[in-house]
């Protein structure tokens, strides 16, 4: 015999309430983390264009008349033409559309970038040390997307000097496996162990200066798997950071069939 029943209500509305402001306070995290991540990248040739327009600032006469070079004139239009890419090159990122595959230099890759970049950390006392081998094959890869990659790790480099140091750029082919290596090195403050664990991770950020690092590490990695590539980061706490890049050659014809005609 039930001589009685006991019956609980309970309001779920604000539980629900909470949960969907937590959804949204995460998707607005993810947001904004790729918002940082794109200003990032657009930074870059943004602050090259800025510097060299200074340098034109500078270089006007008592006359009243700019005495700019073909070269100043020249990087100014590439680094523009380099933002419109940027933006064009990370909408078919995220879309993961095909991207068209050229043989490249990446010694001149190397040189452009650097040549860019010192122009705009002029300031700083910086040795530049550069051991490209002339011999290098080329490689088969997207201009735009190897330009970003190396302009982000040569101005980690430069950044993470605070006034005066080395930056060492080497270029090398592997022999033994056919491939190319590029090896940036800095005498800089290092990265934390705690930093360089999560550094490739996507949309990582922390508190300290290093937050724009992680952003960037993040779409350098994706460009190096891109590529068919590895990336490797070495780093002593005050002492420096070497980071490696290595990627596949584009073998001559003759080469892929043993050179069976």
């Amino acid at each position: 015999i039930v001589t009685g029943a006991l019956v609980s209500f309970m309001d779920i509305t604000e539980k629900k309430l909470l949960e969907q402001r937590l959804i949204y306070q995460e998707k607005m995290a993810e947001i904004g983390a790729m918002v940082a991540g794109i200003v990032h990248e657009i930074n870059n040739p943004l602050d090259i264009l800025v510097s060299g327009l200074d340098c034109l600032d500078l270089e006007t006469s008592a006359e009243g008349k700019i005495t700019c070079t073909a070269t100043d004139i020249h990087q100014i239009r590439e680094q523009a033409l380099r933002i419109s890419q940027i933006i064009k090159r990370l909408l078919t990122f995220f879309k993961d559309q095909p991207v068209d595959m050229l043989p490249l230099d990446l010694n001149a890759i190397l040189e452009n970038v650097l040549f860019a970049l010192k122009h705009t950390h002029r300031h700083k006392d910086i040795l530049f040390i550069k051991e490209l081998d002339p011999s290098l094959p080329p490689v088969l890869g997207s201009k735009i997307d190897l330009e970003r990659l190396f302009t982000n790790l040569l101005n980690n480099a430069i950044e993470a000097i605070p006034e005066k140091g080395v930056v060492e750029i080497e270029s090398n082919l592997e022999n033994s496996t056919d491939r190319i290596q590029v090896k940036i090195s800095d005498s800089g403050r290092g990265i934390p162990r705690e930093v360089k664990e999560k550094i490739f991770e996507p949309f990582f950020s922390t508190k300290t200066s290093y937050s724009s690092l992680g952003l960037g590490l993040f779409f350098c990695s994706q460009i190096v798997k891109m590529h068919h590539g590895q990336i490797e980061i070495e780093s002593e706490l005050q002492k420096g950071t070497t980071v490696t890049v290595t990627l596949p050659c584009l073998k001559e014809p003759n080469q892929s069939n043993g050179g069976k005609q």
